[in-house]
């Protein structure tokens, strides 16, 4: 597996749909790559801080929710069309989201 595939199955990995030897080759990557095991933690905890900022919209925004996630997560909903127009929202986050950790 090289760096392109392992983000293309991300997803799959974090839903828990992989098979097991899927997972196996998964895994493996990550422990021959830590820029893509770092790309995972920073994937999960974009997941986790957009679901905090989501959780009640009109509400405060948890201290450890970086003001450029949050503009970013209000620009990507003010834009007019389909959810699937935005499919790659969540990548330019955790990129956004990874620069701000790596800045702290």
């Amino acid at each position: 597996m090289n760096c392109r595939e392992f983000v293309e199955f991300l997803m799959a990995y974090l839903d828990g749909t992989l098979d097991a030897r899927e997972r196996e080759i998964f895994e493996a990557h990550m422990v021959d790559c830590p820029s893509c095991e770092t790309y995972l933690d920073t994937y999960r905890d974009t997941i986790r801080l957009g679901r905090q900022c989501l959780c009640d919209p009109d509400g405060p925004v948890h201290d450890d929710v970086p003001e450029e996630l949050v503009a970013a997560i209000l620009a990507a909903r003010a834009q007019p069309g389909s959810p699937a127009r935005h499919a790659g929202w969540l990548s330019q986050l955790a990129a956004r989201l990874a620069d701000t950790l790596r800045r702290r």
